[in-house]
């Protein structure tokens, strides 16, 4: 762990000027930043931008940005600074004022030194203890995203003859915005785990182990593991109780009982149902299925000290937030969903889910996965953060993970080159991830620079697997009562 040390200053009319160097943790000078060299002043900002100051001083320093947004400087407590904040802006005269607050990952704190000199030119030696500004991660999951859909004939190691699905970043609203050029770093060769399927894929990358040591096989599997010989019902996961002990479904495929009511409770268990993260996770069946030791990164953020140490999580401040991904487990914040009322009807009305769920048109089902996460992404918005003065007081979550299904709903019920028709038509899969799943990753983009929360992010754009083009054609077969479904390749 390095840091940022101002080693010595000076006044220079109203600016203060400063040396800047690098330390490590036991305070040794280990170099300097990029195009400065030992006993090179430059500005406060390590970036070289000149700051002005706007107050006289005292408790805390506010300087003005050349774009003209307020920097406060000062060594007053996070709620020191919150319960003064009425005073900050009017000293600015900017009652939108967004103070930067700044603060470090580490257990050692960073230290700015502005030393200001006295009129005798002494050096007053004042140091000015500044929490430095968090680079936080989201991670944006597109379930079914094809690598060469963002990677050009150069980059991806799809290959496949004739598939020509490639969409130039630049020109998505929402992914341009996230892949400039200059700062997307694309990993090439890289494979999903075997099975590549969605929930044994998700499961593994938010763990980062293989299906062997998450226990989740598939969508549908046999674990051995959960077999009793004394019981014909698998009574251990939650809402499989009408299978037979060991068999496992997570999906709308192979058993009878994944139908709508399923899917809401005990996939993605919605709001309407459970209140508490840990409410929803005692219901949630992909969470429950993962193996003991099967630990996932929301665990080790929640244990890291220089995260738990900062954050206030008694009031409130959530170190990772989940939005409609299957796996929660140690997060802080999972948002699903809130169903329309008509579901409710769902559950009194014996076979109204299958007649439900047939008619729903395709579309309609892979717009929802696309929108659903978004709108669930502005009630957590909403609710954390100041929607009055677009300021998050709380510290954002260190991992935010948002996760997208509608390009691979698309492609398994219309197919990679069908097209759909509802109230917008698509011509294919590509034309719905440019005009859905791309224009609602665009108003999530909109939203955290709306709340100054986009440039200090480092965002992954990750999928479970990708798609090929399978046959849509494929006769009914008969279920285990003698009645025909419609089958697919999913």
């Amino acid at each position: 762990m390095s840091f940022i040390r101002v080693a010595s200053s000076r006044l220079s009319g109203d600016r203060i000027e400063v040396n800047v160097q690098i330390e490590d943790e036991d305070g040794e000078v280990i170099g300097y930043p990029e195009g400065l060299s030992e006993g090179e002043r430059n500005p406060v900002e390590v970036r070289g931008v000149e700051l002005e100051r706007i107050n006289a001083g005292g408790e805390y320093n506010i300087y003005k940005l050349p774009e003209g947004r307020p920097l406060l400087v000062t060594a007053l407590t996070r709620s020191g600074v919150d319960r003064r904040i009425d005073e900050f802006r009017q000293e600015v005269g900017n009652p939108g004022l967004s103070p930067i607050y700044l603060y470090t990952g580490s257990k050692r704190p960073v230290y700015l030194g502005i030393y200001e000199r006295g009129g005798d030119g002494s050096n007053k030696g004042r140091m000015k203890r500044v929490r430095i500004e968090p680079v936080g991660v989201v991670v944006i999951g597109i379930d079914g995203l094809r690598q060469d859909v963002l990677y050009d004939s150069t980059e991806e190691s799809v290959k496949e003859e004739g598939a020509n699905y490639y969409i130039e970043p630049g020109t998505l609203s929402g992914l341009g915005e996230i892949m400039k050029p200059e700062s997307t770093v694309k990993v090439r060769d890289v494979s999903a785990v075997f099975p590549s399927i969605t929930l044994a894929s998700w499961a593994s990358i938010f763990t980062g182990k293989p299906p062997k040591y998450t226990g989740i096989l598939g969508n549908e599997f046999y674990a051995r593991d959960l077999y009793n010989a004394s019981t014909p019902n698998n009574t251990i996961i939650p809402g499989m109780s009408g299978l037979p002990s060991g068999m496992i479904t997570l999906s709308d495929g192979a058993f009878k009982n994944s139908r709508v009511e399923f899917l809401v409770k005990h996939l993605l268990p919605a709001h309407n149902y459970y209140e508490t993260v840990s409410e929803k996770m005692g219901a949630s069946s992909p969470n429950q299925l993962l193996k003991n030791g099967a630990d996932t990164i929301y665990k080790w953020i929640g244990e890291y000290g220089g995260i738990r140490g900062v954050y206030n999580t008694v009031g409130g401040e959530y170190r990772s937030g989940v939005i409609y991904n299957h796996y929660a487990r140690d997060t802080d914040y999972w948002g699903t969903q809130d169903l329309p009322f008509y579901y409710g009807l769902l559950n009194v009305i014996p076979g109204l889910t299958d007649w439900f769920k047939d008619i729903i048109n395709p579309v309609v089902a892979a717009r929802a996965l696309d929108t659903t996460p978004r709108k669930e992404f502005d009630n957590f918005i909403g609710k954390y953060c100041d929607a009055e003065i677009k300021i998050c007081k709380k510290h954002f979550p260190v991992l935010f993970t948002i996760y997208f299904g509608g390009p691979d709903h698309y492609a398994h019920d219309i197919g990679l080159d069908g097209s759909g028709t509802w109230i917008e038509s698509y011509n294919n899969y590509i034309d719905f991830i440019k005009k859905h799943t791309d224009e609602e990753i665009s108003e999530i983009v909109k939203t955290l620079k709306d709340y100054d929360e986009f440039d200090n992010k480092i965002f992954i754009i990750t999928s479970d697997h990708g798609h090929t083009g399978m046959p849509t054609d494929l006769p009914p077969m008969l279920d285990e009562d003698g009645n025909l479904y419609k089958t697919d390749m999913s």
